[in-house]
């Protein structure tokens, strides 16, 4: 999934930074059939002396299933990449907020998260986004 419909920052690494940006497209299912998902995710963060925090909005669905969640956590970290751009990485915890399923229980519920988000060197655009996610245990 790589189709990026919308990419915003405002302000500029160093000196206060906000952004979004949304992707949707389609993901294989568990068994490798390409496309079986539809996939809209919207992540959005900060990195200012009052507030440091991203997170993202994660939507899984098809005809029959759809899955929603969310998530909040704190910048973790600060890097330089080796093109000269910037590596911002959040850290923090997501949840499943709905679920629309005729058959079965969602495979993830809820667990931590890690955001990753890399600024060309201007420090006012974004270059690459990428997501993690580690289920908790099963109580």
């Amino acid at each position: 999934m790589t189709l990026v419909s919308e990419d915003k920052v405002y302000g500029k690494v160093g000196e206060g930074v906000t952004f979004q940006q949304t992707a949707e497209g389609l993901a294989p299912d568990a068994s490798g059939v390409d496309g079986a998902w539809s996939v809209k995710v919207g992540v959005f963060g900060s990195a200012k002396e009052s507030d440091s925090s991203g997170g993202f909005l994660l939507y899984l669905y098809t005809d029959d299933r759809y899955y929603e969640y969310e998530a909040v956590g704190q910048l973790s970290a600060v890097s330089q990449l080796k093109s000269e751009g910037y590596r911002y990485a959040y850290s923090g915890s997501y949840r499943l907020i709905t679920s629309v399923d005729a058959h079965r229980e969602p495979v993830l519920r809820e667990g931590t998260f890690v955001l990753t988000v890399d600024f060309r060197a201007d420090g006012t655009s974004l270059y690459q986004t990428a997501v993690s996610l580690q289920e908790s245990a099963a109580a």
